[in-house]
């Protein structure tokens, strides 16, 4: 089994990942946990559920200000959380977004991954 080559520059010095890259997969990886979404689906009124059925597309489609809109709207009917919980990590992972969407317009993490295709 042959090991691949780590990237190197034109003068043969090897890329280092910019740590900025590595915090974005984390970032990303905090985000995922939004999939758990799934499982609110039977609480929709269409499925005889308590919340609206406006939540149907916010859910699916995982838009965030979709999200915010709709909880404006019609506030979910959560378990032991009120509006102010479900807004807050709303806005937690707008955050989270946001900084991961920026960090990749960063020339360190944009010359990172150029030089590895090139490199390919």
């Amino acid at each position: 089994m042959q090991m691949q080559a780590e990237p190197t520059t034109p003068q043969g010095l090897a890329l280092a990942r910019p740590r900025v890259v590595l915090w974005i997969g984390i970032a990303i990886a905090l985000t995922t946990q939004r999939l758990m979404v799934v499982t609110f689906l039977p609480t929709l009124e269409m499925f005889d559920g308590v919340n609206p059925d406006a939540w149907f597309a916010p859910w699916i489609s995982d838009t965030v200000v979709g999200l915010l809109a709709t909880q404006w709207i019609h506030p979910q009917q959560a378990d032991g959380s009120n509006s102010t919980v479900i807004f807050g990590i709303i806005v937690l992972f707008l955050a989270i977004q946001s900084i991961v969407a920026l960090s990749l317009f960063r020339t360190d993490v944009i010359r990172h991954f150029t030089q590895q295709e090139q490199s390919a």
